[in-house]
């Protein structure tokens, strides 16, 4: 899958302008975003900080097995968008399951730069 993004703008005193394009033969699918100047939200027990601070990641190699493991990374400031845009084509990409994604509105909008990360070696978890 092909896939760009771009930001401009400088986000201590100016609009931050955010786009990801991505697609299989061409970048044709977008999420766009305009974030304001210092709105950094404060927040520590809402919607925002539940998808951004994620600090154990579980994955499946195998059927029945699954491996858990450590994410470390610094609290991310989460920003508040003014504008977005989503023209997305889910079925396409992900399958016929996600294509009601494209038809709906999102419940929640946020704009976290993130941060390099560390991945500790996981470890498998029994049933």
């Amino acid at each position: 899958m092909e896939m760009s993004h771009e930001i401009t703008g400088c986000q201590v005193d100016q609009e931050l302008k955010v786009s990801y394009r991505c697609g299989v033969s061409e970048l044709s699918n977008e999420f766009s975003a305009v974030v304001s100047p210092l709105s950094e939200m404060g927040e520590d027990d809402g919607l925002e900080p539940y998808i951004t601070e994620h600090y154990w990641g579980y994955s499946s190699p195998t059927q029945n097995k699954t491996v858990e493991y450590e994410v470390k990374h610094p609290k991310w400031p989460i920003n508040k968008v003014t504008e977005y845009s989503i023209d997305f084509d889910f079925e396409c990409l992900y399958g016929t399951p996600y294509g009601f994604l494209s038809k709906i509105s999102p419940a929640s909008v946020l704009y976290c730069e993130g941060s390099d990360i560390t991945v500790h070696l996981g470890s498998t978890i029994s049933p």
